[in-house]
């Protein structure tokens, strides 16, 4: 599961994601929490702020009361919420960095994995009609299962997109989940580290720098 994620270096989306633009200032975010709006790009290429916790087209509680904030890459196609976003709402969610935590008997211990880069966790998205047809924006992020550096402290991760799968999931040509679905896998690249932080990172409240800074320094 990915329930808190990082996204600093926002000065370097527009390099990072030279194909579109944002139309909105965004500020660096060290505890990016549930129920947040963050920019996520979709399939035609440009930003939106959508707000983490998608909120599925059969909920009558557009506020988020059945918001879920993550997706199971194995299930997508079983789940009614998820199926029909496949073909034609999936994102990319740019991102720093995420937190985990790691349960020993009763303690929970929060650990932060950082990119070196601003990577793309794959997301879906879903756009409701809520009170007074203002339309809600939503996303969830995909997971999958741990890749080698994560199963030490959690058996899920979110899915990181390579370069060339962030094309391909981008793609609104591509409709056939029998190419989408093999992109959902444990990522293998170089770009992650992962440590110990202090549990100030517990309470959403706290957004500070001192939140990735690891333990004991």
């Amino acid at each position: 599961m990915c329930g808190r994620y990082t996204l600093v270096d926002t000065k370097d989306l527009e390099q990072r994601y030279p194909f579109t633009k944002p139309t909105f200032t965004i500020e660096p975010n060290y505890n990016v929490t549930p129920g947040q709006s963050l920019p996520v790009i979709k399939e035609d290429g440009q930003f939106d702020l959508m707000k983490w916790g998608i909120v599925p087209f059969w909920s009558s509680h557009s506020t988020g009361h059945y918001a879920m904030i993550n997706a199971k890459a194995e299930t997508l196609l079983e789940k009614v919420t998820y199926k029909d976003l496949i073909a034609s709402q999936r994102c990319l969610i740019p991102a720093t960095g995420f937190y985990e935590w790691k349960q020993d008997d009763k303690i929970k211990t929060p650990y932060y994995i950082k990119f070196s880069k601003i990577l793309s966790f794959a997301g879906l998205y879903s756009i409701v009609v809520g009170a007074g047809d203002y339309p809600i924006k939503s996303f969830t992020i995909i997971t999958t299962d741990a890749n080698s550096l994560l199963a030490k402290i959690h058996d899920r991760m979110p899915v990181i997109l390579s370069d060339k799968a962030e094309a391909t999931w981008l793609d609104p040509k591509i409709t056939d989940p029998k190419v989408l679905l093999p992109l959902l896998k444990p990522y293998q690249g170089k770009e992650l580290a992962m440590y110990k932080v202090s549990p100030l990172v517990n309470n959403p409240r706290n957004n500070t720098v001192d939140l990735i800074k690891p333990l004991g320094r």
